[in-house]
């Protein structure tokens, strides 16, 4: 995992570099660089989340108290809209073998709604005003 963090925050620098040569040559204003630099570096942070997320789920399904109580049933994505952008990531579905029930242990750990696409913080932007 340490590969793909190394990757994705060499993206954002590069990035950042591109944009900053940009502005010092004449071909990029000032307030254009700060909204590049600020959607860069939100579309980075949506990355990096999900690398979180992905490697606490395996943290999970490797627990010894998953594998005594939860069997992995399948791998699937998900993707939650946020105020920095979306963030996407794959997590295991799980069998609870005490009572069959099906669960998203990641997404109950988290507090992710079952079917909700929107974060609390996307949300709550959404309702400021004007």
């Amino acid at each position: 995992m340490n590969s793909i963090l190394q990757q994705i925050i060499t993206e954002m620098m590069t990035s950042f570099g591109n944009s900053a040569f940009d502005l010092l040559t004449g071909k990029l204003d000032f307030a254009n660089l700060v909204i590049e630099t600020q959607k860069s570096f939100g579309k980075t942070l949506c990355q990096l989340l999900g690398v979180m997320l992905e490697q606490q789920d395996q943290v999970l399904a490797d627990s010894s108290y998953r594998k005594q109580f939860f069997k992995i049933k399948d791998m699937r994505e998900r993707h939650v809209d946020t105020s920095i952008g979306t963030v996407s990531f794959r997590r295991r579905y799980y069998e609870d073998v005490r009572t069959n029930e099906r669960i998203f242990l990641l997404d109950e750990q988290i507090g992710l709604e079952k079917s909700n696409r929107l974060s609390l913080d996307l949300k709550a932007k959404l309702l400021e005003p004007v």
